[in-house]
């Protein structure tokens, strides 16, 4: 089945056609001006905007686990633990955090409660002691290990 010659003419200058429309009309189809955009490594320089990026993502839907999980770790680089308690307080407003801690003597206990911890536990308790206490926590809001009181 041989090609004659004005087929193929036919069919270079249909490709030539082809070629010279695309910059014109394929091109403006596919804008790339409207990429996503994901920041993936985290930078001290671009800090504050990938918190502003995660944040704004979690508004829109607050069941994006990845999202979240993203935003939690910017939190804690470079954040002391009671700023990064109110951060997470501020994001997580319903939820409930409990603080596992050696429970150092003085008034950490209060500022962590105060940062907006629902509850301290200990890791000197045992597993049954730690079930129990968020068992508590989970039925009333709040529990503090009697080892932590102040």
């Amino acid at each position: 089945m041989a090609l004659s010659g004005r087929r193929w003419v036919i069919i270079v200058a249909i490709a030539l056609v082809a070629v010279a429309a695309w910059p014109f009309l394929g091109a403006q189809r596919a804008n790339a001006t409207y990429a996503y955009y994901a920041p993936v490594q985290p930078d001290y320089v671009y800090r504050d905007k990938t918190i502003a990026f995660y944040e704004k993502r979690m508004l829109q839907d607050s069941q994006d686990q990845i999202s979240a999980r993203i935003l939690a770790s910017q939190y804690q680089s470079e954040a002391d633990p009671l700023e990064l308690l109110r951060q997470v307080r501020f994001v997580l407003s319903v939820s409930l955090i409990l603080v596992y801690m050696d429970c150092p003597n003085g008034s950490w206990n209060v500022d962590y409660h105060a940062a907006g911890a629902n509850g301290l536990l200990s890791k000197q308790s045992s597993i049954t002691e730690l079930a129990v206490g968020l068992r508590s926590a989970l039925r009333s809001g709040c529990f503090t290990d009697p080892r932590c009181a102040a």
